[in-house]
């Protein structure tokens, strides 16, 4: 094997054939008739599958998580809040000397939580210029079952900020706990109502919230009523033990014969924004995400501010002749489209404010809504926020993360210049170095006319990637292929760095100890290359590359 060993993890592919059988068709059993929606077995199934999977629904690759989890994503929302906060401020609605509370509801991995942290530790220098004094920004993060507070815990990349009380976690089911209740001994505690504004961030999460299903017919509501199935459910089985439960539920309605009328005058309120649509169509009715928004409000002596990126529906032109609600499966899971145009509409009904950005192709909009506390003022100005959304609606992270997509697309192999431009896009993602390293190292040894500027803008760009990583146990061993950059660019620190991180990461490799040892015998450091080496071979006793740079070691050492 040559200078630099490679260890690129590739999922294995089974290509023997089978023989085909017939099989019998799996029996479908209704487990459930006559429900409004929002009541359905369905969200208790759906509430066991995140408390009792905790991380490892991400890391399975069942629920899609890496579009929200990305630097961009969170230093678009760090930016929402700071407009917010001098929005609120003008009003004399901060107080510089208590806490900013901002919440992520389901932080699952605590990967986006951690790239949030990052960014609200670099608006400290920008609020001590505008408040006199730093302003304290701690982050929560409310998570629905202890398995996934557990791994946040364990996390090395959460340590520092745990210990520091920069995060806090808590426990919370946003279905029916009044606000969080704190997980882990920190040196924080959280004092509700807070004095200044709340911000809650919630990525992904309302699609996955119960709700109803309404029928507009003739300018009247109907509310729809299950018939829940599940396909292969054997006798004596809980539907929960069943690991791909999403893909086996089927879901139909019939709806009542009378016009529906909530408790709630306010939901009522919301609901008649529906009954003018013409023709038939179906309204997903937010009833789990008005809750929690009539909740939080409580949170805050002036104003609870949710910061939303989910597919969803927006606007009331999209509510036209749709369909009935489809549900999305994910492994054991799974979602609907949420309604935040509902959302937004109830948010204004008490005098607050919502603004969207418009549709793309559906996959996920951006949403700020601003509920107003109870009892108090409404008239907010936000006008920095309304600008803010006008800069976000032309060109948002989400976007440039489909740039990305449309590049892998179109382009098989990416020349240098383009993988630094598609770097800088995605804000430094790791990830999104690792998808490119094989080209960036085909870059390398290609002879270009500024080959000298891109190798400093190369440079310039692995410690700002290292620094972002946060690994799951998902063989995406981001530090490694940065430490075979760094290696081919002769940036042996950097390399060591990373070929360390991807050790402390991922465990022992003789490829990962090999490379290691290239990077002190290139620093004139043959005693400890020579150690390196050696481990690589008692690691693995046919490793003839390390036997042959033991013997160069041995030679230079003399």
């Amino acid at each position: 094997m040559s200078e630099n060993e490679t260890k690129r993890r590739a999922c294995p592919r089974d290509t023997t054939k089978m023989k085909q059988k017939t099989k019998a068709r799996p029996s479908t059993v209704v487990v459930e008739q006559g429900e409004p929606l929002e009541n359905s077995i369905i969200w208790s199934w759906m509430r066991n599958y995140y408390s009792e999977g905790g991380v490892s629904v991400w890391n399975d690759g069942d629920v899609p998580f890496h579009i929200t989890n990305t630097p961009l994503l969170a230093r678009e929302w760090v930016r929402s809040v700071l407009a917010l906060i001098r929005d609120f401020a003008r009003q004399d609605l901060i107080f510089a000397e208590e806490p900013i509370e901002v919440f992520e509801i389901g932080p699952g991995t605590g990967r986006h939580a951690f790239f949030l942290w990052q960014e609200i530790g670099r608006l400290r220098p920008l609020t001590e210029a505008l408040f006199g004094k730093p302003l304290q920004i701690r982050l929560h993060l409310a998570e629905l079952g202890r398995s996934g507070l557990d791994s946040l815990v364990d996390h090395p990349n959460l340590r520092q900020p745990l210990e520091t009380g920069d995060i806090v976690l808590h426990q919370f089911d946003i279905e029916t706990d009044s606000r969080p209740t704190l997980y882990h001994p920190s040196h924080s505690s959280l004092s509700l109502p807070s004095k200044n504004p709340v911000f809650i961030i919630a990525n992904y999460i309302l699609d996955s919230l119960s709700h109803d299903v309404l029928k507009v017919e003739d300018g009247e509501l109907f509310r729809g009523l299950t018939k829940l199935s599940v396909k292969g459910l054997k006798n004596g089985v809980d539907p929960i033990k069943m690991k791909d439960l999403g893909e086996r539920i089927k879901l139909t309605f019939e709806y009542g014969k009378e016009s529906v009328t909530y408790a709630e005058p306010l939901w009522n309120a919301v609901a008649e924004h529906y009954r003018r649509l013409r023709g038939e169509t179906y309204i997903p009715f937010p009833t789990s995400s008005m809750r929690l928004a009539q909740r939080s409000r409580e949170w805050s002596e002036s104003a609870t501010c949710f910061l939303v990126a989910d597919k969803s529906f927006t606007a009331l032109e999209q509510m036209i002749e749709l369909e009935e609600p489809e549900l999305v499966p994910h492994g054991g899971g799974f979602s609907f489209n949420a309604n935040l145009h509902a959302f937004g509409i109830m948010a204004r009904e008490l005098g607050g404010h919502a603004y969207h950005t418009s549709t793309r192709d559906g996959t996920m909009e951006l949403s700020h809504v601003v509920f107003p506390s109870p009892g108090k003022k409404t008239d907010f100005e936000i006008a920095e926020m309304r600008y803010r959304c006008l800069d976000l609606d032309a060109f948002n992270a989400i976007d440039r993360f489909r740039v990305k997509e449309s590049v892998d697309e179109q382009v098989s192999k990416c020349k240098l210049r383009l993988c630094l431009d598609l770097l800088r896009l995605t804000g430094f993602d790791p990830q999104v170095f690792y998808e490119l390293s094989d080209d960036i190292l085909a870059g390398l040894l290609e002879e270009h006319e500024d080959y000298d500027e891109m190798e400093d803008e190369l440079i310039r760009s692995l410690p700002r990637c290292l620094d972002l990583i946060y690994p799951l146990s998902d063989d995406v061993d981001v530090a490694f292929e940065i430490g075979r950059v760094a290696y081919r660019l002769d940036r042996y620190v950097e390399a060591h760095r990373a070929f360390l991180l991807s050790i402390d990461h991922y465990g022992e490799d003789p490829r990962t100890r090999f490379n290691l040892g290239l990077c002190w015998y290139y620093r004139d450091q043959f005693e400890k290359a020579r150690a390196e080496f050696e481990l690589a071979l008692e690691q693995d006793s046919e490793y003839q590359d390390a036997r042959t740079w033991i013997a160069k070691c041995n030679k230079r050492t003399r």
